[in-house]
């Protein structure tokens, strides 16, 4: 993996996530040495499949406030990846939240589940596992 590339690809695809683009570098310059260990990552396209959500949810929420004003905010949910587990996170709908920001914490929960299962050589079952499903689609 060239996280340089990866990033500059996802910086092409989602140009509008500058906070996004900023935990994803973060995130992939910690990991790169770990993972060009691994050569079979890249033949299952592993870190594009980390960095891009499986499903986002978004969708506008209109509220009354105190004073009787209506407001109306938008609302995300993201469904990050899943591979390993059940979908993480929660709905968000503050006015101070945008989609690159609630992608963040999305992110960083899938990196570290994967990260905890990898000390125990749970990436290899998990590859075979991953090609096996995938031949079988």
């Amino acid at each position: 993996m060239n996280a340089a590339k990866v990033l500059e690809d996802l910086k092409r695809r989602f140009p509008n996530e500058p906070e996004y683009h900023q935990a994803v570098e973060e995130v992939l310059s910690t990991i790169e040495e770990e993972y060009n260990k691994h050569p079979e990552f890249d033949k299952v396209n592993l870190i594009e499949r980390l960095c891009i959500p499986d499903r986002v949810y978004q969708f506008r929420v209109t509220w009354m406030d105190d004073k009787g004003n209506i407001q109306t905010n938008m609302g995300y949910r993201v469904q990050h990846n899943n591979a390993i587990g059940p979908y993480k996170g929660g709905i968000r709908f503050h006015s101070s939240v945008n989609l690159g920001i609630f992608e963040i914490p999305c992110l960083r929960a899938d990196i570290q589940k994967f990260t905890n299962y990898s000390s125990d050589g749970w990436w290899q079952r998990r590859f075979r596992l991953l090609s096996a499903w995938q031949i079988k689609r």
